[in-house]
């Protein structure tokens, strides 16, 4: 791995995974570090670098298209509604997977592994530690520590507390993401690789209360999705089962207490609207085979849902073949049984693909680049090549 190589992981973890949010907007668009500095790089590439595509990579770019074709003429017929929502639409789309998939694949090919594994245990470590200091700083202070252009947007500075993070019983924990459902959700793709490579049973109890204190229905039951899968099918050994059993164990009660001192009604749990939801589930009813309306919505919560409502069933299908894309061509061209970290990686991409069912935060900053970051480092590992 070159050095040049290990100082842009360096900085690709630090402001997309430490500080995402770092930047500024311009009208209603914001302009994080992280995304100028994939812009950034992408455009180095192009000037001043030769680099080949590998089938695999490309079969993976492939399944990408019909649903990328199906959009551009949905929305060509159509129209849109907020030209905001779109650029985000395209930019996770269209460009982030052809950034981590094409340009960045030969990148991701010289990864040293025990560098990358460092990197992403002092990173996931550094935000939910962070997290939860936030977290009783704002429940001892009263408000919010903020610093503009790193831990919030700098349009932000101030507001954060105005976001949809009070539970009406206490905010969310929102580390350097402002949000707890995108701190969440983000984290939980990568949890099952931090998990793999940290060896510290009191780090990974740290990260796992920064899961719990986001006080995150979808965030919750993708965790225990999550673990649930590690036992049965990546921890088969005896003590292994029995350490994440008294991990969930340990998770239940703290909840519980937490629960039972800050009164936390019932109904919480049991929410009928499914926090507002419940309607979306009208898409099974209405939807044709395409779509027949105009871009209205982001595609935030509810993600297949929404892309059913706005792109039909045949929107739906070629989706999900967009979303495994990294998948299916790991499967194609591997040739050899999978190997520990292998299974984490795809195990981080299920648990994303489950969680969409109630909120996949599909158009928010990073979701998209930790999503194809994951299919493309998957590739990697693909040691059959089919000349």
């Amino acid at each position: 791995m070159t050095r040049i190589s290990r100082v842009f992981f360096s900085l690709i973890t630090l402001f997309l995974l430490i500080f995402p949010k770092g930047g500024f907007k311009i009208g209603k668009i914001p302009i994080t570090w992280g995304y100028l500095l994939l812009g950034f790089t992408t455009l180095l590439l192009l000037l001043k670098t030769k680099f080949t595509v590998k089938r695999k990579n490309l079969t993976a770019f492939c399944l990408l298209l019909p649903f990328q074709i199906l959009c551009l003429i949905t929305l060509s017929l159509w129209g849109i509604h907020e030209v905001f929502t779109t650029l985000s639409f395209f930019t996770g789309f269209y460009i982030i997977p052809f950034i981590f998939l094409i340009f960045f694949s030969n990148y991701i090919e010289t990864i040293d592994c025990n560098f990358f594994c460092k990197l992403l245990r002092r990173g996931i470590f550094f935000i939910s530690l962070y997290g939860i200091f936030l977290f009783f700083f704002k429940i001892f202070t009263g408000f919010f520590l903020e610093i503009p252009f790193l831990t919030v947007n700098f349009s932000d500075w101030g507001s954060i507390a105005n976001k949809n993070i009070f539970r009406g019983w206490g905010y969310k924990l929102i580390s350097t993401y402002t949000n707890g459902n995108l701190y969440g959700i983000s984290l939980l793709m990568l949890y099952p690789l931090y998990e793999g490579v940290e060896k510290s049973g009191w780090k990974k109890g740290v990260v796992a209360t920064s899961l719990i204190l986001t006080f995150s229905r979808t965030v919750w039951v993708g965790f225990m999705f999550l673990k649930i899968a590690q036992m049965i099918f990546i921890y088969r050994k005896p003590k292994e089962l029995l350490y994440q059993a008294s991990l969930a164990s340990f998770i239940l009660l703290l909840l519980i207490s937490l629960f039972h001192s800050w009164n936390i009604p019932f109904s919480f749990f049991f929410d009928p609207t499914l926090g507002g939801r419940v309607e979306h589930l009208n898409a099974l009813t209405t939807s044709n085979l395409f779509g027949d309306h105009p871009f209205i919505v982001g595609i935030a919560e509810t993600t297949y849902l929404l892309i059913l409502d706005h792109f039909g069933w045949v929107g739906l299908f070629t989706f999900f073949l967009f979303l495994l894309a990294g998948v299916i061509s790991y499967f194609l061209y591997n040739r050899k049984r999978s190997t520990a970290i292998e299974k984490s990686i795809l195990l981080g991409i299920a648990t994303y693909l489950f969680v969409a069912i109630s909120d996949g935060a599909i158009l928010l900053i990073p979701v998209m680049p930790f999503y194809w970051f994951l299919n493309a480092f998957l590739l990697r590992f693909t040691e059959f090549i089919q000349k």
